[in-house]
């Protein structure tokens, strides 16, 4: 039996407490694996490691995922028998599933009501943040009144969102002090492509985005050659061949999104600043080439693979 978009981001919230991404939860609902399998393959991705390293101890993760689930530690008997089987050697996944599917009374409510929120966040905010999808969570209990206020800031966040699409001219962008998601365009088409390398782009607020999609049907290179006060590389790649996105001349990007099935590579060349990075259903080589002046600085990379098979990075 196909697994559920409900039961999906109930392992969401269990292993992560935070909304599914929309390609995130799409992804996993349309593979052919069990829940079982979903729930081990999100015990193989980078924030579930970063989240759960070895080194916690059975007894905080018992702890972290009784309030994942329910909002509340568990009951000594509970939690010292979840103890127990996880020291005997029985995956924490297993135990994702089985708080899942052992949710009752109150405990049930609390999980209904955050895969509410949930599906919604991953229905309605799909140009919101990884860090909202953790916020929008924080409150949902198990009062319906909680959801309705959840919902409501889900709302508001997407309408401070204010979207400003690239044209096929030369375009001169200027942000307002909204927050901007700023759409852009490589066609199959040349002549639909909407990102030109002379387009300027200024984000201006403080929480800007380029939503970049790629629809290109060869081996493509294109220019981001003048944009600034962008936080935030949003990129779906659906393209044939290997796709280059070349940086330089671009200033200000912190994270680089990857959402798309494309097979072929994708290549960020001349980034100048260290990003993170989030891979979101794509299944081919991502590589990100620093410049020499980038490399030998002492900044993290950040990788979070929230949603997808292994992938090579």
């Amino acid at each position: 039996m196909a697994v559920t978009r409900e039961q999906v981001a109930e392992i969401y919230v269990a292993t992560f407490n935070r909304a599914p991404d929309s390609a995130g939860l799409d992804y996993w609902a349309s593979t052919a694996l069990s829940i079982e399998e979903i729930a081990q393959s999100f015990f193989e991705q980078d924030e579930t490691q970063e989240k759960y390293p070895d080194t916690l101890s059975n007894a905080l993760f018992v702890d972290e995922v009784y309030n994942n689930v329910y909002n509340h530690s568990g009951d000594p008997e509970g939690a010292a028998y979840w103890i127990a089987e996880l020291d005997n050697g029985t995956p924490r996944n297993v135990m994702i599933i089985a708080m899942v599917n052992g949710a009752q009374g109150t405990d049930q409510d609390t999980l209904d009501n955050k895969v509410e929120v949930g599906l919604y966040f991953a229905d309605n905010g799909t140009l919101l943040s990884y860090d909202q999808s953790i916020e929008v969570m924080e409150g949902v209990t198990s009062d319906d009144a909680t959801v309705e206020s959840a919902i409501a800031e889900v709302d508001a966040w997407s309408a401070a969102v204010q979207t400003i699409p690239l044209t096929i001219e030369i375009d001169a962008i200027v942000g307002t002090d909204l927050d901007n998601t700023i759409t852009a365009l490589v066609a199959a088409d040349p002549s639909d492509t909407t990102l030109n390398p002379e387009d300027t782009i200024d984000g201006g607020g403080s929480d800007n985005r380029l939503a970049l999609t790629n629809e290109a049907v060869v081996e493509t290179t294109t220019l981001l050659s003048h944009m600034s006060s962008v936080a935030t590389l949003a990129y779906t790649n659906s393209a044939t061949g290997v796709q280059t996105i070349d940086t330089a001349g671009t200033t200000g990007v912190q994270t680089i999104e990857m959402y798309g099935e494309s097979d072929d590579e994708t290549v960020f060349a001349n980034v100048v600043n260290i990003v993170n990075l989030e891979l979101n259903g794509a299944s081919a080589t991502t590589r990100i080439d620093y410049t020499v002046a980038t490399i030998i600085n002492d900044d993290n990379m950040n990788i979070v693979n929230s949603s997808m098979e292994t992938q090579v990075v």
